[in-house]
């Protein structure tokens, strides 16, 4: 069972009658809460005026750690068929000492054998001073079983200097075609002024057929 410090509805109200003006049942959510204040079930319910009763249609459940940050979500869609809650889809997190979001990956779940299947993650690379040194985002390839090995997969590492400014913000792609990672853009050169305030920064594209940086655009 779900810790219930409060629970709250909501119900949404719709005019669909081009005879009468009353008002109609539309949908309603549903959710809890545990003693931290944080929301540990998002119920969405229909109103169904054949049999005149609220039917499921969608739930989350989260759960949080001792820092109250989310650790999981799960989505649920309702199958009336079997009156049960399959699970959807999954949101896993993880954080670092200071609370810094290390990881957040993506999983459905296989409808036949029950099983999750991989399909996206985010991570981040912190430095002792907790400045951003690197984030991903990746896809899952089915075939070669490999996190990032698709098109759609993309890294972004950063250089800073003593005031921890960002000096370079390097973006990465994958290439299926050079089944390598290749660098896309740049953006660098930047320089501050003494509110901490970008005043000058440089971006360059990088060509892959020849393999050299095309300066694009000056900010300053």
């Amino acid at each position: 069972s779900f810790p219930t410090r409060r629970s709250s509805e909501l119900i949404n109200w719709y005019n669909a009658s081009t005879v009468w003006a009353g008002y109609h049942l539309q949908d309603r959510v549903i959710t809890k809460y545990d003693d931290s204040g944080n929301q540990t079930v998002f119920l969405d319910q229909s109103y169904n005026y054949t049999d005149t009763s609220w039917h499921n249609r969608n739930m989350d459940s989260m759960a949080y750690d001792a820092h109250n940050n989310a650790v999981y979500i799960i989505y649920k869609d309702w199958d009336a068929g079997t009156a049960d809650w399959p699970n959807q889809m999954l949101y896993e997190y993880d954080y670092s000492a200071s609370n810094k979001l290390l990881s957040m990956s993506i999983q459905n779940w296989d409808k036949t054998s029950g099983s999750r299947i991989n399909y996206y993650r985010y991570a981040a690379v912190y430095s002792s001073a907790d400045d951003l040194l690197a984030d991903s985002t990746l896809t899952w390839n089915g075939t070669t079983g490999t996190w990032g090995t698709t098109g759609y997969s993309s890294s972004d590492h950063y250089v800073y200097d003593s005031h921890h400014h960002i000096v370079t913000d390097t973006t990465w792609q994958w290439s299926v075609s050079n089944s390598a990672w290749l660098p896309q853009w740049i953006d660098d050169s930047f320089s501050y002024n003494s509110s901490d305030k970008i005043i000058y920064e440089r971006y360059q594209k990088f060509d892959t057929l020849s393999m050299t940086w095309n300066e694009t655009d000056i900010y300053k």
